[in-house]
């Protein structure tokens, strides 16, 4: 099967944006003493994936907001990265996904929590929302199976 030029560029482009950041980024870990899972670091692009349905339009972008963190549709476990964010303003975290058997994906947003979003063979997107009492740096990391696309945004 052919992948279209752009696809590929994409992947490729996502994947060494992966590399980068995971080489610039600490590891995650959870509150309470706790390790999280870690996400795949160093991600290769891959030569062919499980095929998943598209998933339309990525994460958007709501109006008033500012973009801290922004993944565009990738397949598997991503560090997404680091973001500061301030405690007078709600912050937005945004997640479509998409898989060709129903499953769960993982979204989290350390020190603070996680939660579970879950993807069928339709897109579906799903907003969250988060307050802050005092100023913090967040990381946000998703943990999928391979066979899974999905797109995320962070927006305060």
């Amino acid at each position: 099967m052919a992948v279209p030029l752009q696809d590929l560029a994409m992947r490729t482009a996502a994947a060494l944006a992966g590399l980068a950041l995971a080489a610039a980024v600490p590891s995650i870990t959870g509150c309470a003493g706790t390790t999280a899972p870690r996400p795949d670091r160093a991600r290769l692009p891959a030569t062919s994936a499980p095929a998943a349905p598209s998933l339309g339009a990525p994460a958007e972008e709501l109006p008033g907001t500012r973009t801290l963190l922004y993944q565009p549709p990738v397949h598997g476990a991503r560090l997404v990265g680091r973001a500061d964010v301030r405690s007078d303003v709600p912050v937005w975290i945004s997640v479509t996904c998409s898989a060709p058997a129903d499953t769960d994906i993982r979204v989290e947003f350390q020190p603070l929590d996680q939660f579970h979003i879950p993807c069928g063979s339709e897109a579906s997107a799903t907003r969250n929302q988060v307050n802050l009492r005092s100023p913090r740096t967040l990381t946000l990391a998703v943990t999928a199976p391979e066979s899974v696309t999905w797109s995320i945004r962070v927006q305060q």
